[in-house]
């Protein structure tokens, strides 16, 4: 029977942060409840954060003739259509 090991990356990297005694406290009875260790709690909290935001990006993947395209319109916009101006132009109902 072959066993599985586990393997966790090995935390080699350090991080450095400047912060409150009353930051810490906070931190440390969060830690606390969980019984995790302040290290662990904040790089969890942090990553998770970090993880949030970037899923919330946008993220348009195109190939270079597609991005050249893109660029070239941003940069020269066709002039607006009559339909357009219309659109621009009439009152919303509500108003």
């Amino acid at each position: 029977m072959a066993s599985t090991i586990s393997r966790v990356p090995t935390r080699d990297k350090t991080v450095n942060l400047r912060t409150t005694q009353e930051t810490i406290d906070v931190i440390d009875r969060a830690a606390k409840s969980q019984g995790r260790s302040r290290s662990d709690f904040i790089m969890d909290v942090a990553r998770r954060e970090a993880e949030d935001l970037l899923l919330d990006q946008p993220v348009i993947r195109v190939d270079d003739a597609t991005f050249a395209w893109l660029q070239d319109l941003i940069a020269n916009p066709p002039p607006p259509s009559e339909k357009l101006i219309r659109l621009l132009t009439t009152r919303a109902p509500w108003e």
